[in-house]
């Protein structure tokens, strides 16, 4: 049967690994939001550690949405080992070799990391300046100070270069390039990455209940169908 051989495929292995994120995420993201709530009324009614007052604040300002983004990568990452036993598994049933290790010399290393800066701070300042040439963004008249740029800026790349490039292409992709073509991984990893930062829950939509049992799988229909 052809569905059949598809699952048992690598794509198919991928395929039903996204779909289990998904489930176990819609499962587990209105526990996250009821902790997440919870923790940002502590954070407002006492004095917590710094980091647990910002990401109270994270929290206080996040939608369900964003809680069940965040639950999507974690269970994704935790169910990652399987999918990778399973592609070996495929592969070694086709007689494919499998690569234990990528190896990158530290001057090509530092070449793509360049390379890579050049292209991604090229690009944002591309858009930026289309942007403001739209109206889109304007200059301000007065320069923020020191301590605001740190915290609306640096802070935030720090965090999301250590989080979520670390996890992505840091672990994510390093694990799936072990057991998967260097092509097969990236466009895998690229897109997965892409579907966590764009599900939104519909213009008009709401969660009425979003510590509820069922509020991630309404909020999965709701994306599905929209």
């Amino acid at each position: 049967m052809p569905l059949k051989r598809f699952f048992q495929s690598e794509a198919g292995a991928t395929v039903l690994w996204v779909l289990s994120s998904l489930v176990v995420a819609a499962w587990l993201s209105p526990h996250l939001y009821e902790w997440g709530k919870s923790l940002a009324a502590q954070a407002e009614a006492k004095d917590l550690p710094r980091i647990l007052e910002w990401l109270g604040g994270a929290c206080q300002r996040a939608e369900f949405d964003r809680f069940y983004s965040r639950a999507l990568a974690f269970a994704a990452v935790v169910q990652l080992p399987f999918l990778l036993k399973r592609i070996r598994s495929i592969r070694g049933r086709q007689q494919e070799p499998v690569s234990d290790h990528v190896r990158i010399g530290w001057k090509k290393a530092s070449l793509q990391i360049v390379v890579g800066a050049i292209i991604a701070g090229g690009l944002l300042w591309g858009m930026g300046q289309i942007l403001t040439q739209f109206g889109t963004f304007v200059v301000a008249s007065e320069s923020p100070t020191m301590g605001v740029l740190l915290r609306k800026t640096l802070l935030p790349a720090v965090a999301v270069s250590l989080l979520e490039e670390w996890l992505f292409r840091g672990v994510l992709l390093g694990l799936w390039m072990k057991s998967a073509r260097p092509l097969a991984a990236c466009v895998g990893c690229s897109l997965f990455f892409a579907l966590i930062h764009f599900l939104k829950l519909p213009t008009g939509e709401v969660i009425v209940d979003p510590a509820g049992t069922w509020a991630g799988f309404q909020l999965l229909g709701k994306m599905i169908y929209h």
